[in-house]
């Protein structure tokens, strides 16, 4: 057994795979595995990602036949991985100096670890960080996570332990496009509800591309609920108070506001 598992889904980003990978490398033992996952690229990352399963024991290279999406890349990643815990790392982004290091350090202690992280503005250079105090979080206060969708939402600023994983078979809805992440984690936190800390340390640089500003918006609104009640269910199944329900209704009351933004700015073309 490993005793890190990270994952990196890849899909087209021969300009920023090797900065990925590089940045984690050289925070790694051979105690540790990296999983490349090629979900059917058509440029020359695959290349890139043979290049280095060649180089190094501990890096494993999986491709998918034909594009599956992120939810299908990430799930063989989770039936590879052999290591006690498990991050996920974008091929896009990358990772901080101390990435694995304090992450590691906390792990030891709690189910769950999340860190701070940068959002990066690819195209103007510029980020701001996303963070909360560091805390244990319990199901208690787990509330305060609920309302700061940018901490919970990816799973690339978390550590997550295996066995709770396989034991409990989370896995990424493949059914949703989006917002798939977000289910993974509150799955996963209902069995690390009471166990969970924050860190307020950004270690973790998360790349914004213009390419995905306007995601989602021609996204059906029937679809925006269907997924929303998904959420909500989850959400109230680890804290089923007053305060979730209005975090709820706020995010109904959101998905309502993109979808007539939408249709205000078809009218105005």
């Amino acid at each position: 057994m490993y005793r890190i598992s990270i994952i990196i889904p890849v899909y087209n980003v021969e300009n920023y795979l090797e900065r990925c990978i590089q940045s984690i490398i050289k925070q790694i033992t051979s105690n540790d595995e990296i999983i490349l996952v090629d979900d059917a690229s058509t440029d020359s990352s695959g290349e890139i990602c043979k290049a280095y399963e060649k180089e190094y024991e501990n890096i494993h290279y999986y491709k998918q036949e034909k594009n599956s999406g992120p939810s299908k890349t990430r799930n063989l990643g989770l039936e590879r991985a052999r290591g006690k815990y498990i991050c996920f790392l974008d091929s896009d982004d990358f990772v901080e100096d101390n990435y694995i290091e304090v992450m590691l350090k906390n792990i030891q202690n709690y189910d769950l670890v999340i860190c701070a992280y940068y959002f990066v503005y690819d195209s103007k250079k510029e980020k701001r960080i996303i963070s909360m105090p560091s805390q244990k979080m319990d199901d208690k206060n787990i509330v305060q996570l609920f309302k700061n969708k940018e901490m919970l939402n990816s799973p690339c600023n978390k550590m997550y332990r295996t066995e709770i994983i396989k034991k409990n078979q989370i896995t990424f809805d493949e059914s949703e496009s989006r917002g798939e992440d977000l289910l993974f984690n509150l799955d996963y936190i209902y069995y690390a509800k009471n166990n969970i800390f924050i860190i307020d340390k950004p270690l973790y640089n998360y790349i914004m591309k213009n390419t995905g500003l306007n995601l989602g918006l021609e996204e059906k609104l029937k679809k925006r609920f269907k997924r929303v009640r998904k959420v909500s269910c989850k959400m109230k199944k680890i804290n089923n108070s007053f305060k979730v329900t209005q975090i709820v209704l706020y995010t109904y009351l959101f998905h309502i506001y993109l979808h007539l933004k939408n249709k205000i700015n078809k009218g105005r073309m």
